[in-house]
């Protein structure tokens, strides 16, 4: 059950080897935004940060979308 949770909280595609993790990042890009700059600018952030371990190019194109 631990590794689930895991998983759900803490996905390796969203963490480095260090242990930075995409969330802490997203915040940090957007102390100073509010609504749907906030939201796009996350959004850009998520899929740049996992496209390598994730969609690839399928998430980088995403990019461009957001």
């Amino acid at each position: 059950m631990a590794e689930h949770i895991e998983r759900v909280n803490h996905p390796s595609h969203y963490q480095t080897k260090s242990g930075i993790e995409c969330i802490d990042v997203m915040e940090a890009c957007t102390e100073d935004l509010n609504g749907a700059e906030a939201v796009n600018t996350c959004q850009i952030v998520k899929y740049i940060w996992r496209w390598k371990k994730k969609n690839g190019l399928e998430d980088l194109k995403k990019t461009i979308l957001s």
